[in-house]
């Protein structure tokens, strides 16, 4: 459970192996190898898949998420949207893919 006023619930997992990622082209051999070295000499985790897009805090929960995205990309309201913009990028959304090496 993730940012418990709205009652996200987000879902890792760890795999024993990575064998199921490379055999769908999920992620690469070199992704993976990438990954290894991180975990051997920073002895931290690294997130190499994840299904699902990224979120933001305050948003309200799944309503409030869906009205956010709504006004920001169907809104004939162009302040509105502008403004929402503002907002939501001040709580650190980005319309732009992150990297699965940034999740953690």
């Amino acid at each position: 459970m993730y940012d418990f006023g709205d009652n996200w619930t987000i879902t890792i997992t760890k795999k024993s192996d990575a064998n199921d990622l490379l055999k769908s082209n999920t992620i690469s051999l070199e992704e993976l190898e990438e990954a290894k070295e991180t975990v051997i000499t920073k002895h931290k985790p690294v997130c190499i898949n994840k299904d699902g897009i990224s979120l933001i805090d305050d948003a309200g929960g799944l309503g409030g998420f869906a009205d956010l995205l709504g006004t920001l990309y169907e809104s004939d309201d162009k302040e509105e949207s502008t403004n929402t913009l503002i907002w939501a990028r001040s709580l650190g959304f980005n319309t732009k893919k992150i990297s699965n090496k940034m999740m953690l």
